[in-house]
């Protein structure tokens, strides 16, 4: 791990423009607003008025997994390992109000970017697909992803999209502190919405323990210690928030994890202070 104060200066100047740039909508620039459903979970909705004056109100997902995980060491200004991904992940917390139902299911939705996606069977021919590739011989792939009620992975309806999706263990308490942030690229840039580095470290530390991949086991707690290296140094009470909202189910993995995380973060004291003053 390393810091960079002139890349962190850079990303600022991006963020900045990030920020200010318009986009061409056919109505009103409008606002980012707070819902909560019926459940009294909150989600993010962009609401403006169109050219004819009705008021439209879409929902704003949450951008998780690796690519979230390079935007916030992006945004702290450290540079660390990344992990290869052609993968994108998306997340709703819990089901989408819409003022009247989307016609296009999210398969269609997925198709008005330009790009030839089809829905990857799923190895069990009884259940429905879950991501979404890119037809040919590219890679690219949208995984979508809610929170699951259990321990258990599982498959989930999402019925406002004509969807399924994968349903991931403690994905609830990832989504319930976020925060919008510059997502690089070729092509641009642009805000997207992300967890705090604090959840985002303390949910990999969990999944790491749920995971049956040995490989996917280790990178989740490498970027668990890399995020707690630089909050503890930086953000000392950031972390000891975070734990506090941890799903008492979930505490039992963080203690696990951490026997591989202090082996990691040997070089970094005050982040083993941190991860024991948590448990």
């Amino acid at each position: 791990m390393h810091r960079n104060p002139s890349a962190q200066a850079l990303y600022g100047d991006i963020e900045n423009f990030a920020r200010a740039q318009g986009t061409a909508l056919p109505g009103t620039p409008g606002s980012v607003l707070e819902r909560r459903n019926a459940g009294g979970y909150k989600f993010y909705a962009h609401q403006y008025y169109e050219a004819t004056g009705r008021k439209v109100e879409k929902y704003i997902a949450s951008l998780v997994g690796s690519h979230a995980y390079g935007a916030l060491l992006n945004q702290l200004g450290v540079r660390a390992a990344q992990y290869a991904t052609k993968d994108v992940d998306i997340a709703r917390n819990a089901q989408l109000a819409f003022e009247a139902a989307p016609q296009l299911s999210f398969l269609e939705m997925l198709k008005t970017l330009g790009i030839a996606f089809f829905e990857v069977p799923n190895l069990n021919k009884r259940k429905p697909g879950t991501s979404f590739k890119e037809a040919g011989s590219s890679f690219f792939q949208v995984d979508l992803l809610v929170p699951s009620a259990t321990d258990a992975i599982v498959t989930a309806r999402v019925p406002e999209l004509k969807a399924h999706a994968t349903a991931l263990p403690y994905l609830r308490y990832l989504l319930g502190d976020t925060q919008e942030i510059t997502i690089l690229a070729r092509e641009g840039c642009c805000m997207v919405r992300v967890p705090t580095p604090e959840r985002f470290a303390l949910h990999k530390l969990i999944v790491s323990q749920l995971r049956k991949s040995g490989g996917k086991t280790i990178k989740d707690v490498d970027q668990a210690c890399v995020l707690f290296a630089v909050l503890a140094d930086r953000h000392p009470g950031a972390l000891a928030d975070a734990a506090k909202a941890v799903p008492l189910s979930g505490r039992k993995y963080v203690a696990k994890a951490a026997v591989l995380a202090r082996q990691n973060l040997a070089s970094h004291p005050c982040a083993i202070e941190a991860l024991d003053a948590i448990l």
